[in-house]
């Protein structure tokens, strides 16, 4: 049976930590762009105190410039930025590394875009594997030698399970710790698929790139209870939706617009998190927006953590977790659930 952790991504400052015990994940391109940003992020990371840091390289970045038609460079001698151009090698990730001392690194990548047909997302797979491969192969060696304490994770920047096996076959060889995949181009079944994938591998750890949907989480906790030695996730809704006045639910995570009193007196009391527990439904709603702002942030990172907790431990009693997940998922998800399950262990 093992671990869950979920950690913050997003944060910048201090002022926007749910709790003095926050683990985190940081971005290369924010965390080390220059010294400046270094000195932000140490102070961050003395702040939050993580029991787990991890540093993702940015390729999400890449993702971004690519979608405005950016220029992206790969020259490791020069600053991240040049001229306003990004910058990213893995030089530079573990550069960062090597100030920042994270307990896992992800390997530099360039993410697949969504595509809607299959012809399109093959095109899209052949079009950045070959610099996938490369990256990860440079990722690995300079780990090896500069940081070989550290964990490292490999980013699976694919479709389908055949293109996992013609990544993976070329990269697997190189030491390594696991892998690390975003979710935003699949649906549960796909992701069942793959972590059944990476268990015939060998694969024992699994960090799961920015998700807070439910279903994805309650699979996930399962997996890190019943095949993985290691299950990771990051995510930034819990701030963005504070940022749009929206309240998780506790239960389920449903987000919520807190419009009027009565709307807060119906969610707000059945909430036993730190910060709703110690103020009555009147005080909260009548904070100024800022600090109200900032109180659904601390809530809504506080019970979607409780709510992968939860669901971890209950998947590790191995009995009674399809009638939890009816009481914490909407119908009919939780039946999603049980077939992606299925899926995972036929």
């Amino acid at each position: 049976m093992g671990e869950i952790v979920y950690t913050a991504a997003g944060i910048s400052n201090e002022g926007t930590l749910p709790s003095a015990r926050t683990d985190l994940l940081l971005n290369v391109p924010n965390a080390g762009l220059d010294n400046k940003a270094i000195k932000q992020a140490q102070r961050l990371l003395k702040k939050a105190q993580p029991r787990c840091f991890i540093l993702d390289s940015g390729g999400y970045e890449i993702l971004k410039e690519e979608s405005r038609g950016k220029q992206i460079l790969h020259d490791p001698t020069k600053p991240m930025k040049v001229n306003g151009v990004l910058n990213l090698t893995p030089q530079h990730v573990i550069d960062t590394a090597r100030i920042l001392m994270p307990d896992i690194v992800i390997a530099l990548d360039y993410p697949i875009r969504k595509r809607k047909y299959r012809c399109d997302r093959e095109a899209e797979f052949r079009a950045k594997y070959r610099i996938n491969i490369r990256c990860a192969l440079e990722t690995a060696h300079l780990r090896m030698t500069y940081l070989p304490q550290i964990r490292l994770f490999l980013p699976v920047q694919c479709y389908t399970i055949p293109q996992f096996d013609v990544f993976y076959s070329a990269v697997g060889h190189v030491s390594h710790d696991g892998v690390a995949m975003p979710i935003r181009n699949m649906n549960l079944h796909n992701l069942a698929s793959f972590f059944r994938c990476f268990r015939d591998h060998g694969i024992r750890q699994v960090h799961i790139l920015g998700t807070a949907i439910p279903r994805n989480l309650a699979l996930s906790a399962y997996a890190a209870a019943c095949v993985f030695d290691w299950v990771s996730i990051d995510g930034t809704t819990w701030r963005w939706e504070a940022q749009s006045m929206k309240y998780l639910s506790p239960c389920d995570l449903s987000s919520i617009h807190i419009k009027s009193v009565k709307e807060c007196s119906t969610r707000y009391q059945s909430c036993l998190c730190p910060y709703c527990s110690r103020r009555s439904v009147r005080d909260f709603y009548y904070l100024p927006d800022t600090e109200k702002r900032y109180h659904l942030m601390w809530h809504n990172y506080w019970v979607t953590a409780n709510y992968i907790t939860k669901m971890h431990e209950q998947a590790k009693l191995n009995q009674g977790f399809d009638k939890y997940l009816i009481n914490r998922l909407k119908p009919p998800t939780h039946s999603d659930v049980l077939q992606a399950i299925k899926v995972l262990h036929p």
